[in-house]
């Protein structure tokens, strides 16, 4: 990825100019093994790789390479206890990488108040992340709880200072977190007409160690989505979906509820290889952001509101027979809008 910014005076001339180079590659070879006795499965797996970057700002001189080698075992267990109950325990340890506009330090002022700027320097994270889950399935219904346990390295977090009046937001690597979560999806089918798929998560994250700069220690977030599909005619199918998200507890401040509603509807025509679709997100135009921000020395509050109520109107035909998709759709979920 290149970036980069011009200064201009007052007659349009270019005073001064910054330059970002970043560059990225990744090398990874992995195996997977897996066991199948009777009633209990067992698949293990590992994934060895290079990561190398390298970062320049031409303007400021400033060159940041690194290299990381890192292995990356899986372990998963299944066990069938009756032919419509299982069982599932699993075990990996992942890596997540800093988005390109965390490592960019080109500065990015929103408005007088507000700069942001990334961290070249930024290193990526590690975890070690375990999962309990119990599946039960009907006919009619089917209901899925699940635990899970993470242990993050070198947590990624936002640092927020105050310079000049200026509120200056970076990114920082910032020691070890314990992350909890539970999750619950369920699916109900009454009726040949009418399917609903619920799902509700629940996380919560602590540092293990007491840090200077942040408001809290931990924070909390939790989520429930309900999709409920109804099929009017053989060519003709509806979603309405509900989102909402709960008031969010962050490091460094609090974010304030919101929710939306969407609607969807296909009908199939031309001998049902065509179809007519249509999708409204938001359509009460209720998903918005509020809250407050606080660290050393400052407090912000916020509220903006995104466009997000929008209809999208769109045909599709196709040509072939269309085994390949009929095959794929089978993995398909959508949140909002248009069916299968």
């Amino acid at each position: 990825m290149d970036n980069s910014r011009e200064f201009f005076d007052e007659i349009n001339t270019v005073v001064s100019k910054e330059l970002f180079e970043n560059i990225q590659s990744t090398y990874a070879l992995y195996t997977l093994v897996k066991y199948d006795f009777d009633v209990l499965k067992v698949q293990a797996g590992i994934r060895g790789e290079l990561f190398a970057r390298e970062a320049n700002l031409i303007s400021d001189d400033t060159h940041v390479k690194n290299e990381y080698t890192n292995v990356f075992p899986s372990l998963h267990f299944s066990y069938q206890l009756k032919e419509d109950q299982t069982f599932a325990l699993g075990y990996n340890r992942r890596t997540w990488r800093p988005a390109l506009w965390q490592v960019n330090p080109i500065a990015f002022q929103s408005n007088e108040f507000s700069i942001e700027q990334g961290n070249p320097a930024l290193e990526p994270e590690f975890s070690n992340n375990f999962d309990f889950s119990y599946q039960l399935e009907k006919e009619k219904f089917s209901i899925s709880p699940s635990l899970s346990y993470r242990i993050t390295e070198s947590i990624i977090t936002s640092q927020n200072f105050v310079k000049d009046g200026v509120n200056v937001s970076t990114y920082v690597n910032n020691g070890g977190i314990d992350a909890y979560g539970m999750a619950l999806s369920s699916t109900i089918k009454p009726y040949k007409w009418f399917n609903s798929n619920i799902s509700f998560y629940w996380n919560y994250r602590e540092f293990r160690n007491d840090q200077i700069g942040f408001t809290r220690n931990f924070s909390r977030s939790a989520s429930l989505t309900v999709r409920n599909q109804f099929t009017i005619s053989k060519k003709t199918k509806a979603i309405l979906s509900f989102h909402y998200f709960n008031n969010s507890v962050s490091f460094l401040g609090t974010q304030k509820y919101s929710y939306q509603i969407n609607v969807g509807i296909r009908h199939k025509i031309l001998k049902d290889k065509g179809g007519i679709n249509l999708r409204i997100n938001d359509i009460f135009n209720s998903q918005r952001y509020q809250g407050v921000d606080s660290g050393v020395g400052f407090v912000q509050n916020y509220s903006f509101k995104p466009v997000t109520r929008v209809a999208y109107l769109s045909f599709s035909y196709r040509i072939d027979g269309g085994k390949i998709n009929q095959r794929n759709k089978k993995h398909r979920q959508y949140k909002s809008g248009v069916i299968d």
